[in-house]
């Protein structure tokens, strides 16, 4: 009959007036904001396997559009990280399925790449005539953190961002782990300060 035709013809209206994702894609390319030259931003996640987030990935880059995009869990995708106008990826792989780590820095940055090993980057970055080091880390469950690195550049101060899976009550966390204790042992010894959200950032925290 009549309705089912127009609905038919509706949809397939519909249909072929859809844009393809590609060319979604490049005009979302074409609209993101440049990033802010008075302020530092940058931006932390531990993604979980960025494989099946990368719609996620794509919102937090156009909503931010950080200096710097530190990632942790990254998984499989560590191994084709996508291509984002503009930024450089920092990356190396993990030793598990959802290890892996990434720092995207925008191309206006002076950044140089310090050292990468399994689940660790560490980069420098000069700005007003200053260094500034920043790490990201995975440390995989049922795994200590990695303290050979941490001594063997314990002389430059440095900022270290990811997913430790290192849990201690004096971070609000329900309970200790083995990770917990081996990491607040080790910033007591070495007189350093271990900076921690209020609250828990995840239901796994």
């Amino acid at each position: 009959n009549d309705n089912d035709k127009n609905s038919l013809l509706s949809i397939l209206s519909e249909w072929n007036s859809c844009k393809k994702l590609k060319d979604l894609c490049q005009q979302w390319v074409k609209a993101r904001p440049k990033p802010s030259t008075e302020h530092l931003k940058l931006l932390i996640w531990n993604c979980e396997g960025l494989s099946t987030h990368m719609s996620d990935f794509d919102m937090l880059i156009c909503s931010y559009t950080p200096h710097l995009f530190l990632l942790s869990g990254v998984g499989k995708q560590i191994h084709k990280l996508p291509h984002i106008p503009n930024y450089k990826w920092f990356s190396s792989i993990g030793t598990n399925s959802f290890g892996g780590v990434g720092i995207l820095a925008h191309q206006n940055l002076r950044v140089s790449l310090i050292e990468k090993t399994f689940n660790f980057v560490l980069i420098q970055m000069e700005i007003l005539n200053q260094k500034i080091f920043i790490a990201s880390i995975y440390v995989p469950p049922n795994s200590s953190p990695p303290l050979d690195l941490f001594d063997k550049h314990k002389d430059k101060e440095i900022f270290v961002f990811g997913d430790f899976n290192s849990k201690h009550r004096d971070w609000n966390c329900e309970y200790n782990n083995v990770s917990g204790n081996t990491l607040k042992e080790w910033l007591v010894e070495n007189g350093f300060e271990c900076l921690h959200p209020s609250l828990p950032t995840s239901k796994k925290s």
